[in-house]
């Protein structure tokens, strides 16, 4: 498919996707609530959360970034319920959305499988659901993305550029 399974990819661009999470983490400020969806990218955001913050809650949909997050025990991790997708190691579908529904945050951190000039894209419908479940569930929208995300165009648009408030990169294409 047009994006390779989640822990393939976690092994690419790993020095990029470093330095986005950084950035990420820097521009949350002092934040409280988090949510947080899958991919390569937003689990390195993740890590880089668990490392630079204490006492806050992040809600996740993805079993790799409740896992990155489990390595702060003063971070309060929810994990949203769903049908797994083994490939994208996440939940989505209904009781994930309803989960996400009863939830407000600061912040959501969202990748991209692609950037569009309407907005971002994803190549699994499942994901782009739940994601734009945790836009309108967030006061703030962040998404994360390495260059070679510019100009594809996937099947699933979650979001126009309207409802995104940050867009980290790791160089302008």
């Amino acid at each position: 498919g047009p994006e390779s399974y989640v822990d393939q990819r976690n092994d690419l661009l790993i020095e990029e996707r470093t330095a986005i999470a950084r950035q990420a983490s820097q521009a949350l400020g002092d934040v409280q609530t988090i949510m947080i969806g899958s991919g390569s990218t937003t689990l390195h955001a993740a890590r880089q959360i668990a490392l630079d913050f204490n006492n806050i809650t992040v809600i996740v949909h993805s079993i790799g970034a409740a896992t990155a997050l489990a390595t702060n025990p003063t971070i309060n991790a929810l994990v949203a319920p769903g049908i797994f997708h083994a490939g994208e190691g996440a939940m989505h579908g209904v009781q994930t959305i309803e989960f996400l529904n009863r939830f407000n945050a600061e912040w959501c951190i969202l990748g991209a499988s692609g950037i569009a000039p309407d907005g971002p894209t994803d190549a699994l419908i499942e994901g782009a659901e739940v994601y734009t479940a945790m836009i309108q569930r967030s006061r703030c929208c962040m998404i994360l993305a390495d260059t070679l995300k510019f100009n594809r165009v996937l099947l699933a648009q979650y979001a126009k550029w309207s409802d995104v408030d940050a867009l980290v990169v790791d160089q302008l294409p």
